[in-house]
């Protein structure tokens, strides 16, 4: 495998092809009509969603390109089987756009760096996908106020942590 330097080279090539490709200008350099387009990289977030217990999300959006709408870009340097492996990441980034650039509309996509294209599909959710979302966080956030309160926290067995693909399994399952 790669050692720290050759993958940060590797990283580095990867990032400067998609920069450099017709697509990225387009999006990131061409002003919108009668507008100004403002392009923010590692952009840091809190989310907060939920009332009792609320819910404090933190997190780095990689590309946010603001010109009227909101445009999170999210670079993979691996291609999983879909999309979906990422969704409910994208839906974070999507409402902390919403929060960030007060946006209704926001588009996200999923730039694969180690493809020879890389360029992004965009999706659009919808109000309601990302409605369903927060109460999904709030939820998720309820139920983690309430194991730590009892001490007790729900195991996922280790082969259903690895059939996810869990970057946690070594943490969990030593």
């Amino acid at each position: 495998g790669l050692v720290g330097s050759e993958m940060c080279i590797r990283d580095r090539a990867d990032v400067l092809r998609w920069l450099t490709s017709a697509a990225a200008r387009k999006l990131l350099l061409t002003r919108p009509a009668g507008g100004v387009r403002r392009v923010r990289r590692e952009e840091p977030f809190a989310l907060v969603v939920g009332d009792a217990p609320r819910v404090l999300l933190k997190g780095q959006i990689d590309v946010l390109v603001d010109d009227g709408e909101a445009v999170v870009l999210d670079y993979k340097h691996s291609r999983s089987r879909s999309g979906r492996d990422h969704g409910f990441q994208l839906l974070a980034y999507a409402l902390a756009a919403q929060q960030l650039l007060g946006k209704q509309r926001v588009r996200v996509g999923l730039c694969w760096l180690g493809d020879s294209d890389p360029t992004p599909a965009l999706s659009a959710p919808s109000e309601a996908n990302l409605e369903d979302f927060r109460v999904e966080l709030a939820t998720l956030g309820g139920a983690l106020a309430d194991a730590r309160a009892r001490d007790r926290f729900a195991g996922v067995e280790r082969p259903k942590c690895e059939a996810l693909k869990c970057g946690y399994v070594g943490r969990c399952w030593p």
